[in-house]
């Protein structure tokens, strides 16, 4: 790897959650724009791209199967 020996990856547990009605709306304080796309999705990794509000970007690339699986994540402002 260019200037890298080791990358460490963080292990992530995909959690969802079903919300029942809109009751939550009125405890939100802020909205944000958010733009998502993927550069590849196999069937054990993928890279994702999300751009906060067109100023800042996050690259992310999971790894693995399952509820438990590999997570890098690189931002930019």
């Amino acid at each position: 790897m260019t200037g890298m020996d080791e990358v460490s990856m963080a292990r992530e547990i995909e959690r969802k959650f079903l919300l029942d009605g809109d009751g939550w709306r009125k405890l939100a304080h802020s909205a944000k724009r958010l733009e998502q796309f993927y550069l590849f999705a196999g069937e054990d990794r993928s890279c994702r791209v999300r751009i906060t509000d067109g100023a800042s970007a996050k690259l992310t690339l999971k790894i693995g199967r399952g509820l438990s699986r590999g997570n890098l994540n690189t931002t930019s402002r």
